[in-house]
């Protein structure tokens, strides 16, 4: 007999595997409790809130579907952000909780590439790797607590940090950049320590110097255009940029 339990077990060994969920969503999305970080796309600040960078970098590169479900989960980020901070909003948790399970369920339902319309392959397919995984790994661990005593996060980083290798090896990337950054950073701190950690950080050494990063509040203001968390990973973001900066030096 399916119940919530089993399904609340279904989506945290499928978040752990990357793979799609065994049952349909127990959980229905109110997209109501993500009008809080609704944002009128058409202001000259687009480009700087949370989600826009899918819109503003990636809009012909990604499914349609997938860039949906990445804004909101950008939206859903930038509230569960909101609540933690000293003058929290005022959001109705009952209501959601049920939507950030359900939104992680649809990213882990994502089709897989061969099942897309041809309209969504427009894209190169390894993008599209590359946004799931990186999402995936963000919202296992900021948003959904997934406990990382199985090392899903390093063989979660270890495959997305194939993708990016593959990828950036292979093409001369351009609007995508900072959507690269935003991804490889997203896998550096998933590493912690290691050698694929000393891998992800020469790599993303390597991007921000091709971008002209010098700054922190620069790499802060990129990767806020994406899924991103000071409370969640400003400190990790804040010893990185410091052993980026041995790196420099050395």
């Amino acid at each position: 007999m399916r119940t919530d339990t089993g399904g609340s077990g279904d989506l945290l060994y499928s978040s752990a595997c990357a793979s799609k969920p065994l049952y349909p969503s127990f959980w229905k999305a109110d997209y109501s409790t993500l009008a809080p970080a609704m944002w009128d796309w058409s202001s000259p600040e687009r480009n700087t809130v949370p989600g826009s960078g899918f819109f503003v970098h990636m809009i012909n590169l990604l499914p349609s579907a997938c860039i949906a479900c990445v804004v909101r989960l950008a939206k859903l980020n930038h509230i569960m952000d909101a609540m933690r901070s000293a003058s929290p909003i005022n959001v109705d948790a009952t209501r959601l909780v049920p939507t950030a399970l359900a939104l992680h369920h649809q990213l882990l339902s994502l089709p897989p590439w061969d099942d897309l319309d041809r309209d969504d392959q427009a894209g190169p397919q390894q993008l599209y790797e590359i946004c799931k995984l990186a999402t995936l790994i963000y919202c296992n661990v900021a948003l959904q607590a997934v406990p990382p005593h199985q090392l899903w996060n390093v063989e979660l980083a270890d495959r997305l940090y194939a993708e990016l290798s593959d990828y950036y090896t292979a093409n001369e990337p351009t609007a995508e950049m900072d959507f690269l950054v935003w991804a490889v950073c997203v896998g550096t701190l998933a590493t912690a320590r290691g050698p694929t950690r000393a891998r992800y950080e020469v790599f993303l050494g390597h991007l921000l110097k091709k971008k002209r990063v010098t700054s922190r509040s620069h790499l802060e203001a990129m990767l806020a255009q994406f899924i991103w968390s000071q409370h969640a990973c400003g400190h990790g973001l804040a010893t990185l940029w410091l052993s980026l900066n041995a790196l420099t030096s050395a």
